[in-house]
């Protein structure tokens, strides 16, 4: 089986994988890394109060409005047809609606908390000197900077490079990252740490965005202003796209407010334990899937119709390979990780566990296939149904957990990946992306491909 999907997956494909992989090392390096280090530093109040402060521009920029996806989407299928000029188009009124909608979003932001209402800075206070609204106005920076790193994303991937992109922005990330945690370490205050984590963020935008103009000449060229048409075409399907991390906050951040709220905080530490442990096998999964959302928009806008279902075919291969081992590995040995990695503090009851264990295999079934669609910039088609779904399913989880606690909240999840799982195929179906006739003819390429390379030479 891994044979199969190892030689039957483009190079593009599997180099994009593998960098995924390295993204998440670096991650969990960081993550490692940073706790001791600050709390060492600044104690678990300041540590605590960092954290909290950090969450601003992560917020903000997780999704930078939809823009980088949807443009991403739009060049991608541009530079698959050869249209160079229209990809050029793209980019600039890309980065500049970005900038633009960025800019304007830190400003009400930085508006809102210094001016408005001040109060809400009370917890930075003390670590700060009563300068909190000076660190907060270099994050607000800092966040602006980083969606402009997520519009240079978008012209690796349209022009095939989404590999080098991940393993030059996570290596940049983890120097950005000993460096600021260097500084603080060094007995330097939240202030200094923030201007050394956005001084070193400009420089790496710059690296990233001169590295995609030398490899990529249609990045640049006569005309710096943004195109009327281009940006018009972004607004639809970024706001579509936006609805979906603003979703998976409502479904991820509202359980566990609510449980706390409803259950107490005390029966947290055993949901979201479980939860975590139970989405990381997600993690791996989606790693193929976002390596082969590019190729498809491309194989899309050159109509290689055959090329786009062995496309499908391989990643539902995948997935149901990774999901094989995943489930009954978590279920067997989920409570042993969860004891050891809590040193024994939070145990996970056999029910939490099935339940959110079901969630995870049902949101595998899913999501893989509503990249694709987002891949041609049809968000719309599924965002909206998943925002109102995940503000329905909160709801009646919070309902629950007065009756069933954890296990509660965990049965809305498992209701909202099912109904989820339901709309996205029926979707796929509508738009001829999973026709029956089609998926056997990949099945039978690719499992002729793997014998026909399998004889002896």
């Amino acid at each position: 089986m891994f044979d199969l999907i190892r030689r039957t997956l483009s190079s593009r494909v599997a180099s994009g994988a593998m960098a995924g992989l390295y993204t998440q090392m670096v991650q969990l390096t960081i993550l490692l890394v940073s706790v001791p280090v600050l709390t060492g530093a600044w104690g678990l109040a300041g540590y605590g109060a960092w954290v909290l402060l950090f969450t601003l521009p992560q917020f903000l920029s997780m999704s930078d409005l939809g823009l980088s996806q949807a443009g991403a989407n739009l060049m991608t299928a541009a530079t698959a047809r050869g249209e160079y000029e229209q990809a050029r188009r793209i980019f600039v009124s890309l980065r500049w609606g970005s900038a633009c909608a960025m800019t304007a979003l830190a400003v009400i932001v930085g508006v809102l908390m210094i001016v408005i209402y001040p109060h809400s800075m009370a917890f930075l206070e003390p670590h700060t000197d009563g300068r909190a609204w000076v660190s907060i106005c270099v994050l607000l920076t800092y966040t602006v900077i980083i969606t402009q790193s997520l519009v240079t994303e978008a012209g690796f991937c349209a022009a095939g490079a989404f590999a080098r992109w991940q393993v030059l922005y996570s290596t940049l990330c983890l120097i950005e990252t000993m460096i600021g945690l260097a500084v603080a370490a060094s007995g330097h205050g939240f202030e200094t740490v923030a201007w050394t984590y956005l001084g070193l963020r400009i420089i790496s935008a710059v690296i990233m965005a001169s590295d995609l103009r030398l490899r990529e000449k249609w990045t640049h060229g006569t005309g710096f202003w943004p195109h009327g048409p281009e940006l018009r075409a972004l607004i639809r399907p970024s706001l579509a796209a936006f609805l979906i991390p603003a979703a998976q906050g409502i479904t991820l951040q509202g359980a566990v407010a609510s449980i706390g709220i409803i259950g107490g905080t005390a029966i947290v530490p055993a949901f979201s334990a479980t939860r975590t442990v139970s989405r990381t096998a997600l993690q791996f999964i989606y790693r193929f899937n976002y390596a082969s959302a590019p190729r498809y928009t491309a194989h899309h806008a050159t109509e290689d119709n055959r090329a786009m279902a062995v496309l499908m075919m391989a990643n539902f291969l995948v997935t149901g390979a990774l999901l094989a081992m995943a489930v009954p590995l978590l279920l067997w040995l989920g409570p042993s990780i969860i004891r050891i990695w809590t040193h024994g503090r939070v145990h996970a009851s056999p029910e939490l566990l099935v339940l959110l264990v079901a969630a995870m295999a049902l949101n595998a079934l899913w999501v893989p296939l509503s990249n694709f669609i987002g891949a041609l910039n049809q968000h719309g088609r599924f965002s909206y149904v998943y925002l109102a779904l995940s503000i329905v399913c909160i709801g009646f989880g919070t309902l629950a957990v007065r009756h069933y606690g954890n296990a509660g909240m965990a049965m809305a999840m498992v209701a909202q990946d099912g109904l989820m799982t339901i709309w996205v195929w029926r979707v796929a179906g509508q738009m001829g992306m999973i026709h029956a006739h089609d998926m056997r003819e990949a099945l039978t390429h690719l499992t002729s491909r793997l014998l026909h390379r399998s004889q002896p030479q």
